[in-house]
């Protein structure tokens, strides 16, 4: 009902555009308005991380982000040298990583300024969420450089095969291919990697104000 009832709908990515023109939202009545990083805080220098090969989640750890399906994945590649990150809090009481232990490393309760050297130290972000407004960890992990895997539904703006891939929810297969993909092929990483920061230069809090300003703007004249 406050979908129908209100003059404009300010959306964070294409896929919430979308979820609301299937509840009947006139698309003329939505603006899209991405989130954005702080690139003060999040990037790293031209050292790359250090092994393992780090692939990094951060978010609420439950079966909403689709981490059971990257969790899957890595098992699959059977890769030697990786090793999952999962910062964030885990929902419920955590049961269900219990098959996974061995597979990744829990970070959790962390100050934000101590989140940016975590993101430095990985070698790609994955976010395989079923379903997601958007999050801005994908910006902060684009402003630190990593190619990013993650869904349509994670509500991102990764570019399909140039800051990342794109991949379908609950595709174990796609996951296991892109992961092994960036991990066997490090020229791939440093170019999707140095892609992904450049398009966080677009992707910033100060962009936000100016591109919130603007549809204000808009619709007020």
């Amino acid at each position: 009902a406050e979908v129908l009832d209100a003059d404009h709908i300010l959306a964070p990515s294409p896929y919430v555009r979308d979820t609301l023109v299937a509840v009947g939202a006139d698309p003329g009545r939505i603006s899209i308005l991405p989130y954005g990083a702080d690139l003060a805080k999040f990037g790293r220098g031209d050292e790359p991380p250090v092994p393992p090969f780090r692939i990094l989640f951060a978010g609420q750890i439950g079966l909403r982000k689709g981490v059971i399906y990257l969790l899957e994945a890595v098992r699959a590649a059977g890769l030697k040298d990786a090793e999952v990150v999962l910062l964030g809090n885990v929902d419920g009481d955590g049961e269900w990583l219990a098959p996974y232990r061995g597979l990744f490393v829990h970070r959790s309760h962390l100050a934000h300024r101590d989140i940016p050297p975590v993101f430095a130290d990985a070698h790609i972000y994955v976010y395989p969420s079923l379903h997601e407004g958007s999050t801005v960890s994908i910006y902060e992990a684009m402003a630190t450089g990593l190619p990013v895997i993650a869904t349509p539904n994670a509500g991102s703006f990764v570019r399909d095969g140039e800051d990342g891939f794109i991949v379908p929810i609950r595709d174990v297969e796609a996951l296991r291919d892109r992961i092994v993909r960036l991990h066997d092929e490090p020229g791939l990483r440093r170019r999707m990697g140095a892609a992904a920061q450049r398009s966080a230069a677009d992707l910033t809090w100060e962009s936000y104000s100016r591109r919130i300003a603007r549809i204000l703007d808009g619709l007020l004249k």
